[in-house]
């Protein structure tokens, strides 16, 4: 968590700024629908080139803006500006600039997929007018996306495409399956009101407890659904934007298996599967981060996707 003066949020028609290396971020306040303030940034200063297609790049969970570029210029972002596109990165509720809220112990992920992502789509298209989307999700961040359009909350007028990597929320962690293991985590979490993933170097960021609390409930039960019942795979078989979807063949995390798995329950008429490996003729088996991090990634990751944005949005 990054903490910044409330005047400096106040006002997202007064945006500040931030230089990432060579480039800079331009730095925006935006109010959910149930009063929460999130951030989200936009590579580069004003004024913007309207024409250039519109990226989103969504973080996972114990992470923020940093995992798309560095405090040097490094990552998927400045690669993505540098070759024409217009890139927004928001922060969760919680995560990097966007403010721990009164109700921080109680923020779920349906939080986030029904109130944080829908905001964030509406900030950008009351900017950029006749753009479609395109949204980029990375681990949980994959599988927010999924379930805002999913459940409606992501209006698929304004998506052209989605790309997941290394989405998925079955398999892997299966000591959570073990009722002693989860009484434990959420007798931890409870405590400290908060999943210390920067404590046990997991990430630059904690958990809320509702959305760890989710999160393990995926994952005992095997059920994508809130946990007030909600089933987060309702529209799985109206989701018509095309879906690029890769799995990292060394990702202990989120095993390429259950990346498959998503993938496959997602009913869009265009997707695309790519496992990050050897066997596909990729120079290494990429795992859970740096399949999207470093100099490998950079060279054949990157390019990838940018090929399949470019062919498959208009």
């Amino acid at each position: 968590m990054e903490y910044t003066s409330d005047a400096a949020m106040a006002d997202a028609a007064e945006p500040t700024t931030e230089n990432c290396g060579d480039y800079t971020l331009t730095r925006y306040g935006v109010l959910t629908g149930d009063n929460e303030r999130l951030t989200l940034h936009r590579v580069g200063t004003p004024p913007f080139n309207a024409d250039r297609p519109v990226v989103v790049l969504v973080h996972g969970t114990y992470s923020n803006r940093r995992f798309w570029i560095s405090r040097s210029g490094k990552g998927l972002a400045a690669y993505l500006y540098d070759r024409g596109y217009d890139v927004w990165i928001p922060e969760t509720r919680g995560h990097g600039y966007s403010m721990e809220g009164r109700r921080y112990s109680e923020w779920t992920i349906r939080d986030v997929v029904s109130q944080d992502l829908p905001s964030v789509a509406g900030f950008i298209q009351g900017r950029v007018l006749n753009q479609r989307q395109r949204w980029v999700g990375h681990s949980y961040g994959g599988v927010y996306i999924v379930a805002a359009l999913s459940g409606g909350w992501l209006s698929q007028d304004n998506v052209s495409a989605i790309a997941l990597f290394g989405s998925q929320f079955q398999q892997g962690q299966r000591y959570l399956r073990f009722a002693p293991v989860t009484w434990l985590l959420r007798s931890t979490i409870s405590g400290l009101g908060r999943f210390p993933a920067r404590l046990l170097g997991m990430g630059g960021e904690d958990e809320p407890p509702g959305i760890m609390n989710e999160a393990i409930h995926w994952k005992k039960t095997g059920k994508w659904q809130s946990l007030q019942g909600d089933d987060y795979g309702q529209g799985l078989d109206d989701i018509r934007v095309p879906v690029f979807a890769a799995a990292g063949s060394a990702d202990g995390l989120d095993p390429p298996e259950g990346c498959r798995a998503f993938f496959d329950s997602i009913q869009a008429p265009s997707k695309t599967f790519c496992e990050l490996g050897r066997n596909a003729g990729f120079r290494k088996d990429y795992q859970h981060v740096d399949m999207l991090i470093g100099a490998d990634a950079a060279e054949e990751v990157w390019p990838e996707l940018e090929k399949w944005l470019s062919s498959e949005s208009p």
